[in-house]
């Protein structure tokens, strides 16, 4: 059978849940993280069931999750598809962030099979490296080629290219060490909360995660004798310190200096 009739070409993301071993650990004598887990999980099965037949046959969205791993995609025909899969990707890190959970991941355009629970092509591959070899840290990552890729061929009817290149700059911030590499700024979206005292809560809450991991893994690395240990755990604190540093630079800017860790 020929790649072309079992492949589309497809905008794909692929977010993968940052330190799910360790929460799943904590969930064996803990009702409350256990709790936290099954709502993070619930979450992702309510963007699943959303995906009803009406909206799937307009947007071809399809949606599938695993262990720690989430898989979205759009027909790269779909109108505004590169501007939804971000706004898909957006709220599921917002919801997210009220419960201290994190995600690093990709965004790319290719090759795709993606139906129900069966996902696999050259376009999964490329959102998995770039999630994996890329991104490093909490944030999704995506290049500019698939931003303007994305944009030229899902712009929608009735609009032009300045504007949807607009709305997509409104949710992506550049990375200043990578060239042509951007990462989604979901803690500026704060329009898509219901409430600015919603916007607030997640910011305390992550203020108090932000401070308590730093504090647990310096610790952690302090009294770690093992070299390969240490090196694991430095590599979680520089995951929290760029999370930090995303977080403050964010709120200095809309000038909300009592959250700042």
């Amino acid at each position: 059978m020929k790649d072309d009739t079992v492949y589309e070409e497809r905008i794909v993301a692929f977010l993968d849940i940052l330190g799910f071993k360790n929460i799943i650990d904590k969930t064996a004598n803990s009702v409350e993280e256990s709790s936290k887990v099954l709502e993070i999980l619930k979450s992702f099965e309510k963007i699943k069931e959303s995906n009803n037949e009406c909206e799937k046959e307009f947007f071809g969205r399809e949606v599938s999750f695993f262990s720690d791993s989430i898989v979205i995609s759009y027909p790269l025909t779909t109108e505004g598809g590169l501007y939804h899969i971000m706004m898909d990707l957006i709220h599921i890190q917002l919801e997210s962030f009220f419960s201290n959970i994190l995600f690093r991941g990709g965004i790319a355009i290719g090759k795709l099979y993606h139906k129900g629970n069966i996902v696999f092509g050259p376009g999964m591959i490329e959102a998995y490296n770039l999630e994996c070899k890329i991104a490093k840290d909490p944030r999704i990552v995506i290049n500019f080629d698939t931003i303007e890729t994305g944009i030229v061929k899902t712009c929608p009817v009735g609009s032009t290219i300045k504007n949807e290149t607009g709305n997509i700059e409104q949710l992506i911030l550049s990375d200043p060490e990578v060239k042509e590499l951007y990462y989604l700024d979901p803690l500026s979206q704060y329009a898509q909360l219901d409430h600015q005292l919603d916007y607030e809560n997640m910011l305390a809450k992550l203020k108090k995660y932000i401070t308590a991991e730093e504090v647990k893994q310096t610790k952690r690395y302090d009294n770690c004798q093992n070299l390969t240990e240490k090196e694991s755990i430095n590599k979680v604190i520089s995951k929290i310190k760029w999370f930090k540093d995303y977080f403050n630079e964010t709120i200095s800017e809309y000038d909300l200096v009592d959250y700042k860790v």
